[in-house]
């Protein structure tokens, strides 16, 4: 099937949950028109997909995915636990896990992808009507978690039996407080830099961030990065609800998002800053967190989905496909890896594939920078440094593989594996060594 062919098929689907670039459905494949039936059955049987991935999701950039909500019948909002990708045009796959997450997706407006004659689609459509009559669905950009979801049946008052919603009792609203509220001080994480962050440098690298091009910096701590923007002659707007709540927070070309995420310690939140961030993007956002691995505290106690340290600042250290999930989730489009937790999430789709095809390294001395900009740059360790250039092509066509999946090759996919293996050491130790050097 061509991808003209795919997507007059997926046009012309009798039924589903249509939205701008993708249409969702819950059928078994007998429910579908011949030839995305066809198509179905194929990708299952090949990737040996059974019938637990229960909604299938046909989207317009000729990819197919099979997502895995649970209780699909019996919840009036059912979670996402797994989601397969097919890229067709690619023939890569892509697997990500949501139910060990705090925070998953979730399903609205169920009876829209049930095909007409379904029974229980008439139950569903009566919630629906009952939800938009309590105004749940008046703002919907951060509606699609759970916590988010739940959070705003607290606020109205609300919650389910069956598929009917409901007055909250008193006692169900207590409940659902936590037993013990913790203090986070957010503010003590800004970093008095001494060069511009990570995320900047690789958009600047990478050609998202040229000049003529707006800034804004949103959360932007103590504002080194707007500051040596600024220098550099760039448009810079910068905003940070502790250091500079009063600046007004504007829409830019370029919206840096940098390590921001990773210190909210409510999962809620961290989509609607994440939303909020993307509404002020006209172009691009530049989006990063601290990744597993870059663990660098003595003593923590777990809160949450993170940890809080000494000083009662929290982190979330994500794996690279969580976060990724999450940012693609949230803001319902790709988003790209530049570097070990930084992504590039584009307002047009066909700047994503247009930087995925052309991508490539403007090369920036970062010493001489950083002198002209007045920053003091400590020196790397030579040990580090000397390993990394003694094998620099090696690294680098790994760390090329690796951007490209989007995580650490496993066994077998990387061709040069055992000359890695002899030379520096396993993918994890790899994976470290591209931490220092890119710190």
């Amino acid at each position: 099937m061509t991808a003209a062919e795919y997507c007059a098929a997926v046009a012309q689907l009798p039924f589903g949950k249509k939205l701008p670039d993708a249409v969702y459905v819950y059928a078994p494949a007998v429910d579908l028109p011949l030839r995305l039936q066809a198509l179905v059955l194929s990708l299952r049987e090949r990737l040996q997909l059974g019938e637990s991935f229960n909604v299938i999701k046909f989207s317009t950039d000729f990819s197919v995915s099979f997502l895995e909500y649970r209780d699909f019948i019996e919840d009036p909002h059912p979670s996402l636990s797994r989601a397969v990708r097919v890229n067709l045009a690619a023939g890569k796959v892509k697997e990500l896990q949501y139910d060990v997450r705090s925070n998953p997706p979730i399903l609205h407006r169920k009876e829209t992808l049930l095909a007409p004659e379904h029974p229980d689609r008439p139950r569903f459509a009566e919630l629906t009507q009952q939800e938009e009559e309590a105004g749940l669905f008046d703002d919907p950009r951060t509606i699609g978690f759970k916590k988010n979801w739940e959070s705003l049946l607290r606020e109205k008052g609300l919650r389910y039996e069956g598929h009917t919603l409901v007055a909250a009792e008193a006692d169900d609203a207590d409940s659902s407080m936590p037993d013990e509220a913790v203090v986070v001080h957010r503010h003590r994480t800004a970093m008095t830099r001494t060069a511009l962050s990570k995320p900047i440098r690789q958009a600047m690298e990478c050609g998202l961030l040229a000049e003529g091009k707006s800034v804004f910096d949103y959360g932007c701590g103590l504002g080194t990065d707007a500051d040596g923007l600024r220098t550099l002659g760039y448009d810079v707007a910068a905003w940070d609800p502790a250091y500079f709540p009063d600046a007004p927070k504007r829409e830019a070309d370029v919206v840096n998002l940098g390590y921001v995420l990773n210190v909210i310690e409510d999962p809620a939140e961290r989509i609607a800053v994440l939303v909020d961030a993307w509404g002020h993007a006209r172009e691009t956002l530049i989006v990063s967190t601290m990744i597993s691995g870059q663990e660098s505290y003595d003593s923590v106690r777990e809160h949450g989905d993170g940890v809080l340290t000494s000083r009662n600042t929290f982190q979330k250290y994500f794996e690279p496909a969580e976060f990724q999930g999450l940012v693609e989730s949230a803001l319902g489009t790709d988003a790209f890896p530049l570097a070990i937790g930084v992504y590039a999430v584009f307002r047009d789709p066909r700047a994503g594939q247009s930087f995925l095809a052309a991508r490539s390294r403007r090369h920036i001395d970062w010493e001489q920078l950083s002198s002209r900009l007045g920053f003091l740059r400590p020196k790397k360790k030579a040990g580090i440094v000397d390993l990394y250039e003694r094998n620099k092509d090696l690294l680098d066509e790994f760390w090329t593989l690796a951007l490209s999946l989007g995580r650490l090759p496993i066994a077998g996919e990387f061709p040069r594996e055992t000359e890695l293996k002899e030379r520096v050491g396993s993918p994890k130790k790899v994976h470290r060594l591209f931490l220092k050097v890119d710190a």
